[in-house]
């Protein structure tokens, strides 16, 4: 028939055909783009993409590093494949409020993660604590799935700093953007302070006036000058806790 003609003549015309060709090289492309965006995230993905830190340049930044308690004997007792489930189970439960609070993750390290922002970004709102509590009210929402899976609630400690970076991107074959400064160094000693200092999460005394100077609704408490590991001068650091008025959702 004439209908069957037409159709015939345009499936196996060059135009059609090349058509199809160039669809099919788009979407590959477009997925092939999605999934390196959730590999070294979008914002990353972009600003390699621009050339923006081929050439290293000064920033402020603020950190906040969570690192699971207690993860030795949790693995000792899972054993790597189901330890290695717990982690990918906790995690998933923190992409949701990393997005809601405008973060970025910086590195995955086993099972500590190092989030950040752009310093005037990250004390607005409480964001740098709201993702901690969030995620650890997350992971209490899950807690008859994780006591039936693994026996256990994976719990948390965390620690934020701010100050000055240098950003850069590094690699040939696979790059990323680091950050080089000692303020990471400062961070993860601070952190290994939580267990000696029984708190949850505590922060750098920069940190701790700024957020004051903008108004809080979380409870910093200065627990004066301590010596970090490493560290020549002692740092000022305070502790954390939410206010009974705190929302938990407050952004």
């Amino acid at each position: 028939t004439l209908r069957q003609m037409l159709t015939a003549h345009v499936l196996y015309s060059p135009s059609f055909q090349a058509l199809v060709v160039y669809l099919v090289v788009v979407r590959v492309s477009l997925a092939f783009i999605e999934q390196m965006g959730l590999l070294v995230g979008p914002r990353v993905l972009l600003n390699i993409g621009l050339g923006k830190y081929h050439k290293p340049r000064y920033e402020q930044r603020l950190f906040l590093f969570l690192d699971m308690a207690s993860s030795t004997s949790h693995a000792e007792s899972l054993g790597d494949y189901r330890f290695s489930r717990v982690i990918q189970d906790s995690f998933s439960l923190l992409a949701d409020t990393v997005i809601r609070n405008d973060a970025e993750i910086y590195r995955y390290m086993g099972d500590a993660v190092l989030i950040h922002w752009p310093l005037k970004e990250g004390i607005q709102h409480d964001r740098c604590m709201n993702i901690y509590y969030e995620f650890c009210n997350e992971l209490q929402w899950q807690r008859k799935y994780f006591e039936e899976q693994y026996g256990f609630v994976p719990k948390f400690k965390a620690a934020a700093h701010c100050g000055q970076v240098v950003a850069a991107v590094v690699g040939v074959h696979k790059q990323e953007i680091s950050f080089f400064s000692d303020v990471l160094n400062t961070l993860a000693r601070l952190q290994d302070q939580c267990n000696p200092l029984g708190q949850r999460m505590l922060l750098s005394g920069d940190l701790a006036h700024r957020l004051e100077q903008q108004g809080s609704n979380y409870q910093l408490q200065d627990l004066g000058l301590i010596p970090l590991k490493g560290k020549q001068h002692l740092i000022e650091v305070y502790a954390v806790s939410p206010k009974s008025t705190t929302s938990r959702f407050n952004r």
